[in-house]
């Protein structure tokens, strides 16, 4: 069996379609389930109208935290985690089922991710190849969006619980190195996927990807500020575009990174890192300026660099 876990909190406009996805998939042998996080709004009825499990909180718990308690309930050995705004088409399950059976020792299985905005496509996110290797996936993890394609697509569910119960003992007891603002961030969804990909992939030699496609649904700013506590943190603590909010986003993130990788891999990751915050620093900084006077900064900046 496949569990279908759908996280929710105040999605009364879009976890109808959301549900109607998932119960419409080829592939039969599924439950859905959907966790309510003491949503304020008509969710609960919203999603009483179709037949799936539901639970709901009492209080908050936030993202990070319902995780291990909807992956506690699944009765399915691979688990899907399908945001409650975004849907998947129907034969999506049968395709990541079909990579399983046929990569059976594979650590998870990846989708396509196609952002979706007033029905227009205006992102696609995949990768170039089937199977990637343990060493080639750590490479990568933290310089392309593979960690999210990890969470859109299918794992086994004792693997994902494990990940998720480590990510809630960071978060109840943050390391050492772990500055205050990152800590608070942690508790609202900020940095799950980097911290709970490379746990995923942990045990295994590789992981496969296949053609499914997952479709992400692109909201207005407002639904995600009010719905997702991350993003109006990053406003309160400054993880805007500005250089020092660019700098310290790249920090949070080599921080839990360096946290959860292998350690052979965290030198490079970090070098790479540093080299990601100055060069966007340097690309927000010349927006603003006339294109006329473009190439001369760069050529600044390369004489800089060459000192």
């Amino acid at each position: 069996m496949i569990s279908i876990w759908i996280p929710v909190y105040n999605g009364e406009e879009y976890i109808g379609r959301a549900i109607k996805s998932a119960l419409n998939q080829t592939y039969k042998d599924i439950e859905v389930l959907v966790f309510d996080d003491a949503s304020t709004d008509r969710t609960e009825e919203e999603v009483k109208k179709h037949d799936v499990r539901y639970y709901r909180t009492k209080e908050r718990l936030g993202f990070t935290r319902s995780t291990v308690k909807i992956i506690e309930l699944c009765k399915g050995e691979y688990v899907h985690l399908l945001s409650h705004d975004d849907t998947i088409p129907p034969d999506f399950i049968e395709e990541l089922a079909r990579s399983f059976e046929k990569y059976p020792d594979a650590g998870a299985v990846l989708p396509v991710c196609l952002s979706i905005e007033n029905g227009i496509v205006t992102n696609s996110i995949s990768m170039s190849k089937e199977i990637y290797t343990r060493n080639e996936f750590y490479n990568l993890v933290y310089r392309h969006l593979i960690h999210d394609l990890i969470l859109w697509g299918l794992v086994r569910r004792e693997d994902a619980l494990r990940a998720a119960r480590k990510h809630v003992g960071m978060v109840n007891n943050p390391p050492e190195p772990f500055p205050e603002q990152l800590r608070e961030l942690m508790k609202h969804e900020y940095g799950h996927s980097a911290i709970i990909s490379p746990l995923l992939m942990e045990n295994y030699d590789y992981l496969v990807c296949s053609n499914a496609t997952y479709m992400k649904t692109t909201l207005p700013e407002k639904h995600y500020i009010k719905n997702k506590g991350s993003m109006k943190l990053r406003m309160e603590y400054g993880l805007d575009k500005s250089p020092a909010g660019i700098r310290k986003r790249y920090n949070f993130q080599k921080i839990m990174f360096a946290e959860v990788m292998p350690k052979k891999y965290v030198k490079k990751m970090k070098r790479f890192m540093d080299i990601e915050a100055n060069s966007t620093v340097f690309i927000e900084g010349i927006k603003g300026f006339n294109i006329r006077i473009i190439p001369r900064l760069i050529q600044r900046f390369i004489s800089y660099l060459r000192r």
